[in-house]
């Protein structure tokens, strides 16, 4: 922002910023800069009408869909002198529109014909458990390491929402069984810091966590799974978790020493795991998501 607005100011008339930080964050930056619009989210707020803070117009439209955003801004001399931003539902505008009607008709009959496009056919089934060690969930974080060329994998069983029978295998099974908007990610931890993320994984209050956000969409998070790291953890009889060792190759982690490890980029955000998301270096793989890694390992393990 302090290096590119200035040069923006001299290139434009209106400057509108595109924001997921937040509402409260918007107020900061309305405060402190001079910015004609702020189309913000991330906070699910419902600004109906838009607020004005300092001069800056501050839109959002909740979560879900449900409302469409209009700013009206009045411009004279190249200045904007007036503006306002309003909500409408986008229910009520879907039915006041035969053409927004046909093309929603449309796009369903274009998903529902990818997602009939077979991709695989199982010759076993892949079972998931969100508790316990389970022949999906290992599937996918090993192929997950492969995708990622790392040399250790860790994810969420809980990424994965229900079990593949033998048989074929569509589009629209996976976006069922893995529906996530969540990217891959390659990020560099110190060795010290990957055991305290693992024994944080094992606790009951983690592996049942009914995450919102970070684009997970599945039920709860469950235990957590690696490729890479042989990691030994038993249940006590009060329903939590001792991790007793953690070894790569045979010998422990050195603490001092830097690991590169795939995670599913939901890892590296908020307040889940402070040891992967305070990384310095972390490589976003996009615009794949780990549905598109499960559909490689699938392709490629049926073509072998």
């Amino acid at each position: 922002m302090e290096r590119e607005l200035p040069v923006l100011k001299q290139q434009c008339d209106v400057v509108v910023l595109l924001s997921h930080l937040g509402y409260f964050m918007d107020e900061r930056i309305a405060a402190d800069y001079d910015i004609d619009v702020i189309l913000g989210a991330h906070t699910h707020h419902r600004l109906d009408p838009a607020i004005e803070i300092e001069g800056t117009l501050i839109a959002q439209t909740g979560k879900l869909g449900t409302d469409l955003g209009k700013i009206t801004l009045q411009i004279d001399q190249r200045q904007v002198t007036s503006k306002e931003g309003t909500l409408q539902s986008i229910d009520a505008a879907a039915e006041s529109s035969l053409a927004t009607e046909a093309v929603l008709e449309r796009l369903q009959q274009s998903a529902d014909a990818s997602f009939r496009e077979g991709v695989a056919v199982l010759d076993r089934p892949l079972d998931i458990s969100w508790t316990e060690p389970s022949t999906f969930a290992s599937f996918l974080v090993e192929h997950l390491r492969q995708w990622c060329n790392t040399e250790i994998s860790m994810m969420h069983s809980g990424i994965i929402l229900a079990s593949l029978r033998e048989g074929a295998v569509t589009k629209g099974d996976l976006h069922r069984i893995c529906p996530h908007p969540i990217n891959p990610c390659i990020v560099e931890v110190k060795g010290s810091n990957i055991k305290t993320a693992i024994e944080r994984s094992f606790t009951s209050k983690m592996v049942h966590l009914p995450l919102k956000g970070y684009g997970f969409r599945g039920v709860k998070l469950g235990i957590m799974v690696f490729a890479g790291l042989n990691v030994e953890v038993v249940e006590t009889t009060e329903g939590e978790y001792d991790v007793l060792s953690i070894l790569k190759e045979g010998s422990p982690l050195i603490e001092d020493k830097w690991y590169t490890i795939a995670v599913p980029d939901m890892l590296t955000f908020g307040n889940l795991y402070p040891e992967i998301v305070q990384s310095t270096s972390k490589r976003y793989m996009m615009p794949e998501l780990i549905r598109d890694v499960l559909l490689w390992a699938l392709m490629k393990n049926t073509e072998s």
